[in-house]
């Protein structure tokens, strides 16, 4: 049974600017505007996958197991000297980021995030 990789782009901290190209073993398997995602089939093993947006990439390997279901979050930033090059040149760098997890299909989704409560909320004396 194969594992499967969903990548979506939709943090809010995302300049919405540029595809990010999604490959896997050297192969393109995806290409991602911002609101995108694509859900790639991946045989158990070890895997390169990159992520590029043209002006920086970044490298995840993976041991895919049988069967696992994993996410990855991308997006672009600012980069470096971002405002004086887009001043003066109508582009400039961003940077790349990816929040790479693997999700347990047997755990349930929470309900609701709750805070962790305070001491004094849990009526607890500070000492």
């Amino acid at each position: 049974m194969a594992a499967h990789l969903l990548v979506e782009r939709n943090a809010p901290r995302d300049m919405r600017v540029r595809y990010v190209f999604v490959k896997v073993d050297g192969r393109q398997v995806g290409r991602l505007d911002f609101g995108e995602k694509v859900l790639i089939p991946l045989e158990p093993g070890h895997h390169e996958i990159v992520f590029d947006n043209t002006w920086a990439k970044k490298r995840v390997d993976l041991e895919a197991e049988d069967g696992a279901e994993y996410a990855a979050q991308v997006g672009n930033t600012p980069g470096f000297l971002f405002k004086l090059w887009i001043a003066i040149l109508a582009a400039g760098p961003q940077r790349l980021f990816v929040n790479f997890l693997r999700v347990d299909r047997f755990m349930p989704a929470p309900v609701e995030e709750k805070p962790i409560s305070s001491p004094e909320e849990r009526g607890e004396q500070m000492g």
